[in-house]
């Protein structure tokens, strides 16, 4: 996520409104929308018993007013902010070696970019009405590391090393096969830490800008590395995806190194002209392979429910088996119940601080801000800020001390970002008033990362909860996996849980964190947003350690569909798929791979960063 919280693949890509604020845009029902601005498919498609009015939005209009229902969602906003105080209806969750290691927090977010981009463009309808949500997505492959990729050499040719000097016989090489990066910044003198490490590429050119600079000198110096050169700008929002989103550019010249080095020898033995752009093509498919296993084999099969994790994940034992999908989001769409609330969870996992190297912790919000946006003259980073990954992914003989595991998931969420809620009107004008809560007996303007997800999840159309449970229920597996747990399983149950929890009593005698109306727990008890309930759930259910059943079935939908090769058949209302194609390699991208890592190809997080080591 960025500083203001962009974690899921649908929401802005860069930057919330100027001045930081977060506007609340009215929730409208369907028949009053225009088709134009509402072309997406939610996941649940509308169920023979199930009415549209059961959807989000159109529950919470069911709330007296615009203020009324805002104010709602502000309250809860900030309930969910108070993250040191712990649920009263389950037994907190420590943050030790049962959670996720903290690298998957931001993996999570490295696939989300890679999922879906959806561009800021200049909102105007028709009707001269401003747009109140982007909805295209501009990912034309998804899951296939577009996001660093953009569309390859050709087409984005700034994000490659341009090769300078002779290779092969003297001749002179023009293709691009690597991917760009940028050196750091020097230690400091009086620092210990000596480490080599790479950055994003950045372009600090005074020379561009003949407003400012009309005549180019040599005494001109350019201050700071004002432009990141990658395809995907969202993947500079903070120092950790963009170390990350440099680990997999490592990982792609690496074994570019390989396939080219095997093609230079073999033409200055006599085997004629090479092409580049296919080796490129070689090392791309290779790299995305390892991605790709990653994405289920490490993050999938740590973060869902495991039953529903076996319902949906590959068997290495029978590469053919069908696996049956429940819902048909149209092709390069992503479902709002995944990009609007359910994989928003990985913001439930953000700690308040990282230890990045060696020399101290740095506070979220400062790591959040850096990036050649916010902060253009401290870039490119120095080596202080460089992330050890064997401390985020696997221990490796670190001391436990020195290991960073994320927060358990739940309800609650780390305050991040300095984000202002405002109220906007019903045909989407400028802000009208600002929001306030009352929390833990003080006055204070309605804020957070909480807020602007929940106001997200419940600005579109979407399935509630219940039809969410009812889709469900219509294959076997699943029901018997409903019928385990009394949260999914008993509606009286599930309402009983959520009042408690927003009833709690303050800890230690001090006043409740925030004051529901016995109206507004009953109904926010009744219908909880969709966002909220994925995280109340995988507190009640998962433990804090992993997400419950309704949230791993909204991403193993999505992110499994997409790893599947689409294959006939299938059961009613979904479709059918299988991954043979991610499990039986083509031979000659299997090739490529064991002529870098042997039999050993990585399948993990840590075998990628193990095998990148010095």
């Amino acid at each position: 996520m960025n500083r203001h919280g962009d974690y899921a693949p649908l929401a802005s890509p860069r930057r919330s409104p100027p001045g930081d604020m977060v506007v609340m845009a009215s929730t409208t029902p369907k028949e009053q929308q225009n088709p134009s601005q509402t072309d997406f498919v939610p996941l649940i498609d509308p169920l023979p018993d199930v009415a549209d009015a059961d959807t989000t939005a159109a529950l919470l209009l069911a709330y007296p007013g615009t203020r009324d229902r805002h104010q709602l969602l502000a309250n809860l906003g900030a309930r969910m902010l108070d993250w040191e105080v712990p649920s009263a209806t389950a037994k907190p969750t420590p943050t030790d070696e049962r959670t996720a290691p903290a690298g998957y927090t931001y993996l999570g977010q490295f696939i989300a970019h890679d999922l879906s981009f959806a561009a800021d463009r200049i909102p105007i309808s028709k009707a001269g009405v401003p747009n109140a949500q982007v909805l295209d997505n501009m990912r034309e492959t998804q899951l296939q590391l577009e996001s660093i990729y953009g569309g390859g050499p050709r087409e984005f040719p700034l994000g490659y090393v341009c090769p300078i000097s002779p290779t092969v016989a003297g001749r002179r090489r023009t293709a691009r096969t690597h991917l760009r990066l940028g050196a750091i910044h020097a230690v400091q003198p009086d620092m210990t830490l000596v480490k080599a490490g790479s950055d994003l590429p950045r372009l600090a050119c005074p020379f561009l800008d003949s407003a400012t600079a009309p005549v180019a000198g040599p005494g001109v110096i350019a201050q700071g590395a004002t432009d990141v050169l990658i395809a995907d700008p969202r993947n500079d929002d903070h120092a950790l995806i963009s170390q990350l989103t440099v680990l997999f550019c490592r990982l792609h010249n690496k074994i570019a190194d390989s396939i080219v080095a095997t093609a230079e020898a073999g033409a200055a033995g006599g085997d004629g002209a090479i092409d580049y752009y296919g080796l490129f093509e070689r090392a791309r498919k290779a790299t995305t392979a390892i991605y790709r296993n990653v994405v289920w084999n490490d993050y999938l099969r740590r973060m869902l429910d495991q039953d529903i994790f076996e319902r949906y994940a590959p068997r290495r034992n029978d590469i053919h088996r069908p696996v049956g999908f429940l819902t048909v989001p149209r092709p390069g769409r992503v479902a709002v119940e995944f990009s609007h609330a359910a994989f928003r969870f990985g913001h439930a996992m953000v700690r308040a601080k990282y230890r990045l190297g060696n020399i101290r912790h740095f506070e979220l919000d400062a790591i959040l801000e850096l990036n050649s946006t916010e902060h253009p003259g401290l870039m490119p980073f120095d080596a202080t800020w460089l992330a050890d990954w064997f401390r985020f992914f696997d221990g490796n003989g670190t001391p436990p001390a020195d290991f960073m595991y994320s927060r358990p998931l739940g309800p609650t969420v780390t305050p991040m970002g300095p984000d202002v809620v405002f109220l906007n009107d019903e045909a989407g004008g400028p802000p009208l008033l600002s929001l306030s809560v009352v929390k833990s007996g003080r006055t204070i303007p309605a804020r957070g990362i909480a807020t602007r997800d929940l106001v997200r999840s419940c600005s579109v159309p979407m399935a509630s909860v219940d039809a969410v449970l009812a889709t469900m229920a219509q294959d076997e597996t699943m029901k018997a996996i409903i019928a385990r747990h009394p949260l999914l399983a008993d509606k009286r149950e599930r309402t009983g849980r959520i009042a408690r929890w927003l009833d709690a009593p303050g800890l230690f005698g001090v006043e409740k964190d925030v004051q529901f109306a016995e109206k507004d727990i009953k109904f926010l008890a009744a219908n909880p947003p969709l966002f909220f309930f994925v995280l109340f759930e995988a507190e009640q259910v998962g433990h804090g350690i992993r997400l419950g059943p309704v949230g791993s079935f909204i991403l193993a939908e999505m992110i499994f569909s997409k790893l599947a090769v689409p294959s006939p058949g299938g059961p009613p209302r979904g479709h059918s798929g299988h991954y043979a194609d991610l499990l039986n390699l083509p031979p000659a991208v299997d090739q490529d791979l064991r002529r870098v890592f042997g039999a050993n190809a990585p399948e993990t997080m840590i075998d990628i960063v193990k095998s990148l080591a010095p």
